[in-house]
């Protein structure tokens, strides 16, 4: 086991956000915003270099000794998973471990579970309004993930629930004919669009001029409901959201 997992695994243990290390301090961890140090020697720069060493790939090795930074991903063998940034300064190596949660505490997902033979009778029930008004009053966020708008009536039932409707459009799938027909049948039950997504993008191919749609895919259809008043903010001063998918 690389001689660093056990700095992480106390951080885990202590629920710290980051781990860091540097040379001529003790190890230090990030608690509530605060850096504590641990009841360790001061970091040599050799022993921290002997560390950080042991962690990397050879390229990131290589990359490194170039005299860059790297960032990278690591997973320690008992003390979790981290986002790792290892860079250098006048007094020699640092490195810091960002604690990657395997659980969002805010996040509540409700799977479909068996499709009933006619799911527009379901959706219409009012046991599932009931079930949506209670959703809406103990999330800040109630996302529905619904079939494509085009082929299926349960979007547009569910579209008419709620109170935001955002369109999700593959890149290259969905023609704009399709589209403006989608886009109709909403407003015509007079569901506020807030806006749309475009995925499965190539980010390494540049698009100029007249954006265009081919083929007659179907991925479109994602909703959401919103509840009423706000959170109060956590103490670092970002809004705190629980959210149901």
């Amino acid at each position: 086991m690389p001689r660093i997992d056990a700095f992480l695994k106390l951080g885990s243990a202590q629920g710290c956000s980051d781990v860091h290390l540097a040379v001529g301090v003790p190890p230090m961890l990030r608690m509530n915003g605060d850096l504590v140090p641990i009841r360790f020697r001061e970091l040599t720069a050799a022993e921290l270099e002997a560390y950080v060493t042991e962690i990397l790939t050879r390229n990131l090795s290589d990359r490194f000794r170039a005299g860059h930074d790297v960032d990278f991903s690591y997973v320690s063998e008992e003390g979790g998973r981290f986002r790792v940034n290892v860079f250098r300064k006048d007094t020699g190596v640092g490195a810091v471990f960002r604690s990657i949660p395997t659980e969002i505490p805010t996040l509540s997902v409700m799977p479909c579970g068996v499709i009933p033979p006619n799911p527009p009778d379901l959706i219409g029930h009012p046991k599932f309004r009931a079930l949506l008004d209670k959703l809406k009053t103990d999330y800040d966020w109630v996302i529905i993930d619904s079939p494509p708008i085009a082929t299926l009536a349960d979007s547009v039932v569910l579209a008419s629930m709620s109170d935001l409707m955002i369109m999700v459009i593959k890149h290259n799938q969905n023609d704009r004919d399709l589209i403006r027909r989608s886009l109709k049948r909403l407003r015509d039950i007079d569901v506020r669009i807030a806006g749309a997504v475009l995925n499965a993008v190539d980010l390494d191919h540049r698009y100029y001029g007249d954006y265009y749609y081919s083929g007659q895919g179907d991925d479109l259809g994602r909703r959401s409901a919103r509840k009423g008043p706000r959170r109060d903010s956590d103490k670092t001063g970002r809004d705190s959201k629980k959210v149901a998918l």
